[in-house]
């Protein structure tokens, strides 16, 4: 949080870019954290923050190539390239990280690397800040998966019985 503040105090001469991105870490930490409202403002004004220079239908379009080349680099298990493609949605669209997608494309990318309490905090982070989201249930699914892996039975069936009990 402190270097959060920091960065923060110097935006004013920082790029539209860097700006967009500072929003979006701080929307993360928001979300981290448990700070809902604060999060979705933090996205929103990250939102808000232009760095693409065309119009909505085009940034439609950029977002679902965003997608379906994650997709892609995640069903071929080229993993690297998944990450860099990751990154670039993220700051093309800041805010997808409240919508779902995205963060289940980011915890496939962490399961897929075996790095399970990564992939928990990615949904986690998601279902802080939008418990509605359309892809919130297979999310919880995949925490389960996640505990599973990492030999914690307990919480994997909590996790399950969550997915009973708050998607049915």
């Amino acid at each position: 949080k402190p270097l959060l503040d920091l960065a923060a105090k110097r935006a004013p001469d920082a790029s539209s870019a860097t700006i967009k991105r500072l929003y979006r870490v701080q929307g993360d930490w928001h979300a981290r954290t448990g700070d809902r409202n604060a999060a979705m403002d933090a996205y929103s004004k990250a939102d808000s923050v232009r760095t693409l220079t065309h119009g909505a239908a085009h940034g439609n379009a950029w977002r679902g190539a965003h997608a379906r080349t994650t997709e892609a680099f995640l069903r071929e298990n080229e993993l690297l390239r998944a990450r860099q493609m990751l990154r670039r949605w993220q700051d093309d669209f800041p805010a997808d990280q409240a919508r779902g997608y995205l963060s289940l494309l980011r915890m496939r990318y962490w399961m897929q690397r075996e790095k399970y309490p990564q992939a928990i905090a990615v949904a986690n982070d998601l279902l802080t800040v939008s418990p509605s989201s359309p892809y919130a249930d297979r999310l919880v699914n995949l925490i389960g998966r996640c505990e599973e892996a990492s030999g914690h039975v307990r919480r994997a069936i909590a996790a399950y019985q969550s997915l009973l009990t708050d998607y049915p």
